[in-house]
């Protein structure tokens, strides 16, 4: 799966990351994750580090909150590109597209909508 897309996947949640990941996987995405916005964002600085196609991110994590690094992302214009998808089990407080978010995605997941969702962003 090295040409496929890469999804990084951003979620304090152990779990939630493994399962995002078979997900993905199945449906033929190269994953790379991270437990929390700060490990996310000195991912996405490293020179050396492929650039994902779509970021997927939780909201609630310590360290970085989703919004505080949605926040930062938007001061980068390389960065800003990148479409990001909120994956929460709560009502999202954003107001859509407002804070760079290019969609949400309710848990719990539905694995083709996820991928459905993806595929639209990147044109694929």
């Amino acid at each position: 799966m090295t040409d496929s897309p890469l999804v990084l996947v951003v979620d304090d949640d152990e779990d939630c990351r493994a399962s995002l990941r078979e997900a993905l996987e199945h449906a033929q995405f190269n994953v790379d994750d991270v437990q929390s916005g700060r490990a996310a964002l000195d991912r996405l600085l490293r020179r050396d580090a492929p650039e994902p196609s779509v970021i997927l991110l939780d909201l609630e994590m310590p360290i970085m909150t989703g919004t505080e690094f949605i926040m930062v992302v938007e001061s980068y214009y390389r960065l800003s590109r990148i479409p990001i998808v909120v994956v929460t089990g709560r009502e999202p407080l954003l107001a859509g597209h407002r804070f760079g978010v290019s969609a949400v995605v309710r848990k719990p997941l539905d694995p083709d909508l996820l991928a459905r969702t993806i595929n639209n962003l990147i044109g694929r």
